[in-house]
């Protein structure tokens, strides 16, 4: 349900949608964020300092830095289960941490991370390296039987 509405917020967010009015006093209550600087919630400023992350094949843990002088939102824009966030939303600078499962498959996947503040929007691309092949050989050792004097 909490990825439903994520993704449900997100979209939202991604059509354009502007964040709820809030008064300055509300916004004051907001740590990190200034309502001279940031109208509304939204940011005027959002950089990542990742835009891809090459993942291994093994489980693991990325952690994205998020710079931001608003409200932000991060989910897995794809749908794809191998991959997620954590610190879905945010105010001012702080972090996502993603989580990738190990893959399992020969083939290598990707996902994409939809971060946006406002209007703002930044994606980072996450490349994960097939699972190694295991080449099984089968060995037949034949044994005849001798006789010991």
């Amino acid at each position: 349900m909490k990825k439903i509405a994520s993704i449900l917020f997100f979209t939202l967010l991604c059509a354009g949608c502007n964040y709820p009015e809030l008064s300055d006093d509300e916004l004051k209550a907001l740590p990190g964020v200034d309502p001279k600087e940031t109208p509304n919630g939204a940011g005027t400023n959002l950089a990542l300092n990742k835009t891809d992350i090459a993942a291994t094949a093994a489980a693991a843990t990325y952690t994205i830095t998020v710079t931001s002088t608003g409200i932000w939102a991060a989910a897995v824009a794809t749908g794809d289960t191998w991959c997620s966030v954590d610190n879905e939303l945010g105010i001012g600078n702080g972090t996502i941490t993603v989580n990738v499962s190990a893959n399992t498959t020969t083939s290598s996947r990707s996902a994409s991370i939809l971060v946006t503040d406002g209007t703002l929007i930044r994606t980072v691309t996450i490349t994960q390296k097939g699972g190694a092949t295991t080449n099984e050989e089968t060995t037949t050792l034949t044994l005849e039987k001798t006789s010991i004097s």
